[in-house]
């Protein structure tokens, strides 16, 4: 959805984009006369770091990027924070303005074991309600990454935990 919004927007920008550029079937040509072929990416999430042809390239605050490169293939590697990386091949040609290559990281996910006393205590995890403990067979599915943990019991205080979730992260146990 968010990168059909931007095209005829990035499309412009590639097309105007240069003072030293002209506009010639295929693509933009530069002044030696190189044809220039716009590398479009909209990644998600927009933090993550995208590397193109070696370089690494800065994304907008929505993820986009736009790379004028000559005709040919070039590798990219995309990598975030708690995310699978992924990394392609994007083959830019004459025939063609730009080429769009649209990326959304997997988040790594892993499996909480979670225990309390009393067991009918309620859990939120970032603010969101996960429900009772006793009633989470299994355990829960968390992002990797950093997460603030809280259990709610009547007759109890309530109990917070700020936990790193990764691969091997133990359980969590609230008494």
């Amino acid at each position: 959805g968010h990168l059909f919004k931007k095209i005829p927007i990035l499309l412009r920008f590639v097309i105007a984009a240069g003072g030293l550029c002209m506009m010639v079937p295929g693509g933009l040509t530069d002044v030696i006369g190189i044809v220039l072929v716009a590398a479009v990416f909209a990644v998600q999430p927009a933090t993550a770091q995208l590397t193109f042809d070696g370089q690494r390239v800065t994304l907008d605050q929505d993820g986009m990027a736009v790379i004028e490169k000559p005709v040919g293939t070039y590798q990219y590697t995309v990598s975030a924070q708690g995310y699978d990386t992924q990394k392609g091949s994007v083959r830019l040609t004459q025939e063609e303005i730009s080429a769009i290559t649209n990326i959304d990281l997997d988040a790594r996910m892993h499996t909480l074991a979670i225990t309390s006393s009393p067991p009918d205590a309620s859990l939120f995890v970032d603010g969101t309600p996960y429900g009772q403990v006793d009633k989470m067979d299994g355990g829960i599915e968390l992002q990797e990454g950093t997460h603030k943990l809280k259990f709610i019991a009547n007759g109890y205080d309530d109990y917070e935990q700020t936990l790193s979730v990764g691969p091997g992260s133990p359980g969590v146990r609230c008494r």
